[in-house]
């Protein structure tokens, strides 16, 4: 007796069942499906992203944006005397006067500082903002023009000035002045020379013409600043030395160096930097442009985890 036939239903089943290819979209399919909940999820995660980019630039433009540090720079204007020539003479000239400056940096400076947080709302969105106390300390040597050929009547030491980086005037809690030396410089906003700073203020610094018996100028200063989010330090000083503590529990340490001690706990973190000249791709002194100064900023996010 010969075995029944399948039926046609039974053959499209065995079809169906040793068939790849119908496999295979079947699997396509049910991807195809599982991505639609996933697109969905990555919508809103990118939303809300961009809802907590906006409550962050919110407050901060109240606030005060992140901030960097970024000093001091010591100016000193100086006479240039160019040949002018007369037309057809290879002889007979006058002398056209301009201007140079030269920019000093500091060869000690020390950083210390304070990072107070809090911690504000904006709807579900955390945005953590700081007032900090900064204090600068360190020295200059005197400013040497010998390299340049500068005659030292030619150098108008009374016309120098000074120059402090701060990234959000906007934030500054109280006024700021220099000690230099035993005598004090109160700040004012606006740069006479980007250079160096891009954001800052200025004070003038009469200096006189140092004689014999002076080889370094000592400052110090104070910054009382609201900020939000990181706190960074550009380290000018031939030797820079930076300690900044928090209560804050979670930083994250970024800019082109890392602590070279730092210590974090249930209490806060502390962290201590120390930069040499060496480290950088820029000199201690110059008279045009410079290169490289924002690239070697470093210091702490307060991150929200």
């Amino acid at each position: 007796m010969s075995a029944n036939k399948p039926t046609l239903l039974e053959g499209i089943n065995n079809w169906i069942e040793r068939s790849i290819t119908i496999k295979l979209i079947v699997i396509g399919i049910l991807i195809a499906l599982l991505m639609i909940p996933v697109s969905m999820i990555e919508n809103l995660i990118g939303e809300r992203q961009y809802r907590q980019e906006e409550a962050i630039k919110e407050v901060s433009s109240k606030w005060g944006e992140k901030q960097t540090v970024t000093g001091i720079v010591l100016t000193i204007p100086y006479r240039i005397y160019t040949k002018q020539f007369e037309a057809g003479s290879t002889e007979k000239f006058k002398l056209i006067e301009s201007k140079g400056m030269a920019h000093f940096l500091p060869e000690s400076l020390k950083i210390k500082g304070d990072i107070l947080p809090e911690t504000r709302y904006r709807g579900i969105y955390e945005v953590i903002v700081y007032n900090s106390k900064i204090n600068l300390t360190g020295n200059f040597t005197v400013p040497d023009f010998s390299e340049w050929k500068v005659n030292k009547e030619d150098i108008d030491w009374g016309d120098a000035y000074i120059s402090l980086g701060l990234s959000d005037l906007r934030s500054i809690q109280d006024s700021i002045f220099v000690q230099w030396d035993d005598r004090k410089y109160f700040f004012n906003p606006g740069l006479q020379s980007t250079v160096v700073v891009q954001k800052g203020m200025t004070t003038p610094l009469p200096l006189k013409q140092p004689d014999s018996t002076t080889t370094k100028y000592n400052f110090s200063l104070n910054l009382d600043f609201n900020g939000s989010s990181s706190l960074n330090f550009i380290p000018l000083g031939k030797v820079t030395q930076v300690n900044i503590s928090s209560k804050w529990q979670n930083p994250s340490f970024n800019g082109a160096f890392l602590p070279d001690k730092r210590e974090i706990n249930s209490d806060g973190f502390t962290a201590d930097w120390e930069v040499l000249h060496l480290n950088r791709s820029y000199p201690q002194k110059f008279n045009g442009t410079v290169e490289g100064i924002n690239e070697s900023s470093c210091g702490v996010n307060l991150f929200a985890p």
